[in-house]
């Protein structure tokens, strides 16, 4: 079965859990699309962003050194076709569910496995979305954000760009190292600020009217990393959004 495959992954990971992370495992999670458009012999395949994109969907929780960002071993994979979800995680082929309610379920099974230290779940910004942060509140995460998602921020409603912004022209971006940015050498400032998010949860379903929840607000730190170049012109930023402490 997967899950009988995937054990010693696991095993692995834990162990390696042990020796190469000093306080946190660190789980990458992301989608892939595999695009077999061509191969009709497929017939599982399923549509996965347009017409012309058909094949499968891989789903990967991928356990990272919280010291050197070394990855150390897949500690969960899910395949997506016509037949439903293939996953680790379960000897059975589970239903299709949103990429966020499969990974809300992901999450809970990942932190109910025995690792030896706490996990901290990282997502990018298609993980931007205040009804989900409402449901990992019990877990750890870090969510790059989304620079027009609106925010409550030192009694003000702000843009998640717009608090960056802020702390930009305040001089509250503190030098931190050198880095390597496509090739050249350059310089990261880093910052973090408390934000509020109190909009209501709009949950989205396949065949069903999106509907609107009122729900508690949830605060998290925005930490607002910069690359400048010698002379601070801007090169990249990144926001992320996270209830680690």
């Amino acid at each position: 079965t997967l899950s009988a495959l995937a054990h010693p992954l696991r095993e692995q990971a834990r162990a390696s859990l042990a020796q190469e992370c000093a306080d946190y495992g660190l789980v990458m999670h992301d989608w892939s699309h595999l695009n077999y458009h061509q191969q009709a012999r497929k017939r599982d395949r399923v549509r996965l962003s347009h017409s012309g994109d058909e094949g499968y969907e891989l789903q990967t929780a991928l356990l990272v050194s919280d010291r050197t960002g070394q990855p150390l071993a897949p500690i969960c994979q899910n395949l997506l076709c016509a037949g439903g979800l293939y996953t680790t995680r379960s000897d059975a082929v589970l239903p299709v569910a949103t990429h966020l309610d499969e990974l809300s379920e992901r999450i809970q099974f990942l932190e109910a496995q025995a690792w030896g230290k706490p996990l901290v779940h990282v997502v990018d910004r298609e993980g931007d979305s205040v009804g989900h942060y409402r449901q990992w509140q019990a877990q750890r995460f870090v969510v790059r954000g989304k620079v027009r998602q609106r925010v409550q921020w030192e009694g003000q409603s702000l843009l998640l760009g717009g608090v960056a912004a802020q702390l930009h022209r305040c001089g509250q971006l503190a030098f931190c190292r050198q880095v390597e940015f496509e090739g050249r050498v350059a310089r990261q400032y880093v910052g973090e600020t408390l934000v509020v998010l109190s909009r209501r949860t709009r949950q989205k379903r396949k065949g069903q009217k999106p509907r609107s929840i009122a729900a508690p607000p949830v605060s998290l730190r925005l930490i607002v990393s910069e690359v400048r170049a010698a002379n601070g012109r801007v090169l990249a930023v990144w926001l992320l959004l996270s209830n680690v402490v």
